[in-house]
């Protein structure tokens, strides 16, 4: 995949540096390492352990949760900031918004903050990205790329 020029886009300036310091100095690309899959169902786990999962837990387990998730995020958000660009306006401002929020997520300040607090965060900021990478895909076959007959949903209501 190629890159995507990022450098008017705030957030993911912020996000991978390519305004002030650019791959070059060693910052991750701005878009995700080809080949790489995304395991949404294994991403919606974590999100789900992160956001909903209320029981006590071990801290390594804490911390390893806090891991795999900024791994999902660090994934996921190249792959949206990609697409950006090709999005429609309102979806565009819903991707930019998302990753502003995953810049923030992934500050390197917070790595010793709020553990609970940050878990949250970058649970919400996976769940975002991975439904912004599910919305943007393709058609996955022929009959997904026809528009869905309506015509079976719809009620008419009439007065009584």
């Amino acid at each position: 995949m190629a890159g995507v020029d990022l450098s008017s886009c705030a957030p993911c300036a912020g996000l991978y540096g390519v305004a002030a310091a650019g791959p070059e100095a060693g910052l991750p690309p701005a878009v995700a390492p080809a080949g790489m899959s995304v395991d949404g169902e294994a991403i919606r786990e974590a999100c789900e352990a992160a956001l909903s999962d209320v029981r006590p837990r071990p801290a390594d387990e804490v911390e390893q949760l806090g891991v795999d998730l900024e791994g999902h995020v660090r994934l996921l958000a190249p792959t949206v900031a990609a697409r950006v660009p090709t999005m429609d306006e309102s979806m565009r401002a819903v991707g930019l918004l998302v990753l502003g929020h995953a810049d923030k997520a992934l500050a390197p300040a917070l790595l010793g903050a709020d553990r609970p607090g940050r878990l949250h965060d970058l649970g919400a900021v996976a769940r975002a990205l991975l439904a912004l990478v599910e919305m943007t895909d393709g058609p996955k076959s022929e009959d997904e790329s026809e528009p869905a007959d309506a015509t079976g949903w719809l009620v008419v209501l009439r007065p009584e």
